[in-house]
């Protein structure tokens, strides 16, 4: 793990990695956020970049959910996508 604290599983790829967490109540909402914020902090303690631009945020359920997820990194907004496919940086 890239840094300690965290109550969300990451998986690393590279130099990419994904953080995510089974939302079922607020807390959970409020716990990835928690780890996000983690994650943003330790960049700047170790001089590194996370853009936010290409980070996104995908929800993965059956349910019509109409809520928007709107998590963040730094101050910036998370994009909210319906779906990803992992491609490698080049």
């Amino acid at each position: 793990m890239i840094f300690g604290g965290t109550q969300s599983p990451i998986r690393l790829f590279a130099d990419d990695y994904a953080i995510y967490k089974k939302i079922i109540n607020n807390e959970n909402i409020k716990k990835l956020q928690k780890d996000l914020d983690r994650l943003g902090e330790w960049a700047a303690e170790n001089a590194m970049k996370i853009n936010p631009s290409k980070c996104k945020a995908v929800r993965f359920t059956r349910a019509q959910v109409k809520e928007p997820l709107n998590y963040t990194l730094g101050d910036q907004l998370i994009p909210e996508a319906s779906s990803c496919k992992y491609q490698p940086a080049t």
